[in-house]
Protein backbone atom coordinates (compact mmCIF):
# COMPACT_ATOMS: atom_id res chain seq x y z
CA UNK A 1 0.00 0.00 0.00
CA UNK A 2 2.77 2.55 0.74
CA UNK A 3 4.15 2.01 -2.76
CA UNK A 4 0.81 2.99 -4.32
CA UNK A 5 0.70 6.15 -2.20
CA UNK A 6 4.28 7.04 -3.16
CA UNK A 7 3.52 6.36 -6.84
CA UNK A 8 0.44 8.56 -6.66
CA UNK A 9 2.41 11.42 -5.12
CA UNK A 10 5.06 11.05 -7.77
CA UNK A 11 2.49 11.28 -10.54
CA UNK A 12 0.97 14.36 -8.89
CA UNK A 13 4.40 15.92 -8.47
CA UNK A 14 5.23 15.28 -12.13
CA UNK A 15 1.92 16.79 -13.23
CA UNK A 16 2.40 19.86 -11.01
CA UNK A 17 5.93 20.26 -12.31
CA UNK A 18 4.76 20.06 -15.91
CA UNK A 19 2.04 22.65 -15.28
CA UNK A 20 4.58 24.96 -13.62
CA UNK A 21 7.00 24.52 -16.52
CA UNK A 22 4.27 25.40 -19.04
CA UNK A 23 3.21 28.42 -16.97
CA UNK A 24 6.82 29.61 -16.81
CA UNK A 25 7.28 29.15 -20.56
CA UNK A 26 4.10 31.07 -21.36
CA UNK A 27 5.09 33.83 -18.92
CA UNK A 28 8.57 34.11 -20.43
CA UNK A 29 7.20 34.22 -23.97
CA UNK A 30 4.62 36.88 -23.08
CA UNK A 31 7.21 39.14 -21.48
CA UNK A 32 10.00 38.64 -24.01
CA UNK A 33 7.96 38.43 -27.24
CA UNK A 34 4.62 40.20 -26.72
CA UNK A 35 5.45 42.99 -24.28
CA UNK A 36 8.31 44.41 -26.43
CA UNK A 37 5.72 45.21 -29.10
CA UNK A 38 4.18 47.65 -26.63
CA UNK A 39 7.28 48.89 -24.80
CA UNK A 40 10.87 48.03 -25.72
CA UNK A 41 14.21 49.26 -24.43
CA UNK A 42 16.64 46.53 -25.47
CA UNK A 43 16.70 42.76 -25.94
CA UNK A 44 18.75 42.38 -22.75
CA UNK A 45 16.09 44.27 -20.79
CA UNK A 46 13.38 42.08 -22.31
CA UNK A 47 15.25 38.92 -21.28
CA UNK A 48 15.84 40.17 -17.73
CA UNK A 49 12.16 41.09 -17.51
CA UNK A 50 11.29 37.58 -18.68
CA UNK A 51 13.54 36.11 -16.01
CA UNK A 52 11.85 38.14 -13.28
CA UNK A 53 8.40 37.26 -14.62
CA UNK A 54 9.26 33.56 -14.44
CA UNK A 55 10.55 33.97 -10.88
CA UNK A 56 7.28 35.69 -9.96
CA UNK A 57 5.27 32.89 -11.60
CA UNK A 58 7.15 30.31 -9.55
CA UNK A 59 6.51 32.24 -6.34
CA UNK A 60 2.74 32.49 -6.89
CA UNK A 61 2.24 28.94 -8.25
CA UNK A 62 0.38 26.78 -5.75
CA UNK A 63 -1.34 23.39 -5.80
CA UNK A 64 -4.85 24.80 -6.17
CA UNK A 65 -6.37 27.78 -7.91
CA UNK A 66 -7.53 29.17 -4.56
CA UNK A 67 -4.02 28.99 -3.11
CA UNK A 68 -2.54 30.58 -6.26
CA UNK A 69 -5.01 33.45 -6.13
CA UNK A 70 -4.35 33.96 -2.43
CA UNK A 71 -0.60 34.09 -3.03
CA UNK A 72 -1.00 36.47 -5.96
CA UNK A 73 -3.27 38.83 -4.01
CA UNK A 74 -0.88 38.76 -1.06
CA UNK A 75 2.08 39.69 -3.25
CA UNK A 76 0.15 42.40 -5.08
CA UNK A 77 -0.87 43.91 -1.74
CA UNK A 78 2.73 43.81 -0.51
CA UNK A 79 3.91 45.43 -3.75
CA UNK A 80 1.30 48.16 -3.39
CA UNK A 81 2.37 48.87 0.20
CA UNK A 82 6.00 48.99 -0.90
CA UNK A 83 5.09 51.36 -3.74
CA UNK A 84 3.30 53.73 -1.37
CA UNK A 85 6.19 53.69 1.13
CA UNK A 86 8.83 54.26 -1.55
CA UNK A 87 6.77 56.98 -3.22
CA UNK A 88 6.27 58.73 0.11
CA UNK A 89 10.01 58.53 0.82
CA UNK A 90 11.09 59.73 -2.63
CA UNK A 91 8.58 62.58 -2.58
CA UNK A 92 10.34 64.21 0.35
CA UNK A 93 13.91 62.87 0.29
CA UNK A 94 16.47 62.08 -2.42
CA UNK A 95 17.49 58.49 -3.08
CA UNK A 96 20.29 57.18 -0.88
CA UNK A 97 21.86 53.73 -0.94
CA UNK A 98 21.13 53.14 2.76
CA UNK A 99 17.47 53.99 2.19
CA UNK A 100 16.87 50.99 -0.07
CA UNK A 101 17.23 48.33 2.65
CA UNK A 102 15.48 50.64 5.12
CA UNK A 103 12.44 51.03 2.86
CA UNK A 104 12.41 47.28 2.16
CA UNK A 105 12.51 46.52 5.88
CA UNK A 106 9.74 49.07 6.47
CA UNK A 107 7.56 47.44 3.81
CA UNK A 108 8.14 44.00 5.35
CA UNK A 109 7.30 45.30 8.80
CA UNK A 110 4.19 47.06 7.51
CA UNK A 111 2.90 43.93 5.76
CA UNK A 112 3.33 41.57 8.71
Amino acid sequence: MPNEHHHRLSRTAVLDSAILAIACLITFMLVTDLLPRVYHLSRADDLIGGLWAVIAAVFVFRDTYQHSMSAAVSRIAATAVSLVLCLAYLTFLPFRTWALPFSSASACWWCT
